[in-house]
């Protein structure tokens, strides 16, 4: 089973920008895993991806975090129901995410 770490993500993060577009490959399962971890912790943010800094990693993880927002990824479906953001912090890349609930109530 994949683990989430509960924590929130530093403040700059969530402000950063959401304007980014691509995908970070990953399984399905994996990302359906995290999805249903995320909706039994409504509004928690976990840490649910994180990896060595590089240009190309820092750049997929703000693509990932804009396609969980907008709903990209089946398992992070309906669009806008999870908030997500992306952190360069030391020498890793983190992704953050958080279910908002189901948007199209």
């Amino acid at each position: 089973m994949t683990e989430i770490v509960w924590q929130d993500p530093p403040d700059e993060a969530v402000a950063a920008s959401r304007s980014h577009q691509g995908a970070r490959t990953e399984t399905r399962a994996s990302l359906q895993e995290k999805a249903d971890a995320l909706r039994a912790s409504p509004g928690q943010w976990g840490l649910i991806e994180s990896f060595p800094v590089t240009p190309n990693r820092a750049q997929a993880a703000r693509s990932m975090a804009h396609n969980i927002r907008r709903g990209r990824y089946v398992a992070f479906r309906p669009a806008w129901s999870f908030d997500a953001v992306s952190s360069t912090e030391g020498d890793r890349v983190n992704i953050y995410a958080k279910w908002l609930g189901d948007a199209e109530k």
